[in-house]
């Protein structure tokens, strides 16, 4: 069964409206029918770089002089690592929490612009596939749901005695 026909158009709407005012974007309906197809999809990096370039216009960071610095974080450089980190971080979504692969995605911040907007995509897609999680991402804003994930993740990493900082 798609996942669209157990998730209440409202909430397309609001998750949509609620990542793009994250970035500073208005409300787009467009970009309501990009999150509705990427999330329906299969999670691949042609599927995550289409929806990019759908909603920021750019592309994968696949070239050497591709870099970019955000804030005072700063990725790893552009080139075919990239490309590589991004096929292994979508790979092990299904295996890995949803928080765990925002926070790689966003530490490798794979796009020249866009990688909030991804990242909260491929969380969505990530969640709607988990019952537990599907209910917190379904209840709560975008960021009240992430900073509950980042929560149980933390709950997660503590009981298998994982210390938060082997990321």
């Amino acid at each position: 069964m798609p996942i669209t026909t157990y998730v209440p158009d409202s909430f397309w709407v609001d998750y949509t409206n609620e990542s793009r005012a994250i970035e500073g974007l208005s409300a787009d309906p467009q970009s309501v029918d990009y999150l509705r197809a990427f999330v329906e999809g299969p999670l691949s990096v042609t599927a995550l770089c289409d929806y990019v370039w759908s909603e920021a216009n750019q592309k994968i960071r696949s070239e050497p002089w591709m870099n970019v610095r955000v804030g005072a974080h700063v990725p790893p450089h552009g080139g075919e690592y990239v490309v590589q980190e991004l096929q292994n971080i979508l790979d092990a979504a299904l295996l890995n929490s949803p928080y765990e692969t925002h926070c790689r995605f966003l530490f490798l911040h794979p796009f020249l612009d866009g990688n909030g907007r991804a990242a909260r995509a491929i969380l969505a897609w990530q969640s709607l596939r988990n019952p537990v999680w599907a209910e917190q991402i379904k209840t709560y804003p975008i960021l009240k749901a992430v900073y509950f994930m980042g929560l149980d993740h933390a709950d997660e990493q503590i009981k298998r005695g994982v210390f938060l900082t082997s990321m």
